[in-house]
């Protein structure tokens, strides 16, 4: 068997014809009662797309098409036509934490960047609508911000890895295709916040202004660098402050001037190899006034968003 997944109401299964063989069998199940609903043969090089059970329709690539199956009948609903890419797909690297973060708590959005034929094409699921693109390079990275705007990341040597100084970062709108700025720094995990952008610059805590790039507070001076970070969090905001799983500690940062106010007590976040995807998407996340919070000490953690103002170890 290659794997299980699912869309709406079914469940995906995709196995070999044979063992050995690179020819597979789609087939579908209902989800309720595991029911067969249909069955079709993929042959050598298709790709399964589906990532969810949110996943409107059955999904996978073939014969230089993007193929969209209503889940119940296996009819073809849309399809795109979109030879292979001769680019390696970024979420095939264990160390990559993801084109966009996934919050547990917020149903997953009708739109996804897909790798077709050598172009990033943002596709909406429902109707195989091509909302933007723009070419993919060797080396590139993108990450999708909380606004839908763009972060590109772009190794100047075409690598997956390197120094800070290798890489450029540009702010892109895929919908006007503009540009907004280009540093040459390393940015990552950005979350937007009206006009300020939160960022993991260089392996620092750092804020940019969102219009122009330009850095508003950097923790350089406060906090280590993490040369190679494997299992930052995702930032969350409470008020004035952020929070930042970072190395061991869960940090409290003043959102204003990035001043650090000290840890969280009793929460060790740990080094958690390969799973850099899991700590972006669901190491710390917020829903309404309840922070939920994961840790490498076996403690899973619900707190009221106002105490954790309190629970802080300076």
């Amino acid at each position: 068997m290659n794997g299980i997944t699912a869309a709406k109401n079914v469940v995906i299964v995709d196995s070999a014809v044979v063992e050995g063989s690179s020819n597979s069998w789609l087939t579908v199940l209902d989800s309720t009662n595991g029911k067969t609903l249909w069955k079709r043969k993929l042959t050598t090089g298709y790709e399964l797309l589906n990532k969810s059970a949110e996943d409107p329709y059955v999904m996978y690539w073939e014969k230089d098409k993007l193929i969209a199956a209503d889940p119940r009948s296996g009819r073809t609903v849309w399809s795109i036509a979109a030879g292979k890419s001769t680019i390696e797909h970024p979420e095939r690297n264990p160390y990559f934490d993801g084109i966009a973060r996934i919050d547990p708590f917020v149903p997953s959005q009708p739109e996804r960047w897909m790798l077709l034929d050598d172009q990033w094409v943002l596709v909406d699921l429902n109707n195989g609508q091509k909302l933007a693109q723009f070419p993919a390079r060797v080396g590139q990275q993108i990450e999708v911000l909380n606004d839908g705007m763009v972060l590109i990341r772009e190794n100047n040597n075409g690598e997956m890895y390197g120094e800070y100084e290798d890489y450029i970062t540009t702010l892109y709108d895929p919908m006007t295709e503009k540009k907004w700025w280009t540093q040459n720094n390393k940015i990552e995990r950005g979350f937007v916040e009206d006009d300020q952008l939160y960022v993991i610059k260089n392996g620092y805590p750092s804020a940019l202004a969102y219009d122009s790039g330009e850095t508003r507070w950097s923790a350089q001076n406060t906090i280590a660098a993490f040369q190679y970070p494997t299992n930052q969090g995702s930032y969350v905001v409470i008020d004035d402050q952020l929070l930042l799983p970072m190395g061991d500690d869960l940090l409290v940062m003043n959102k204003q001037d990035g001043t650090l106010l000290g840890r969280v007590h009793d929460v060790v976040m740990g080094n958690p190899e390969h799973r850099d995807r899991d700590a972006k998407n669901g190491t710390m996340n917020r829903l309404g006034n309840e922070v939920y919070i994961g840790s490498s000490n076996g403690r899973f953690s619900l707190y009221n968003a106002g105490s954790l103002k309190t629970d802080i170890s300076r």
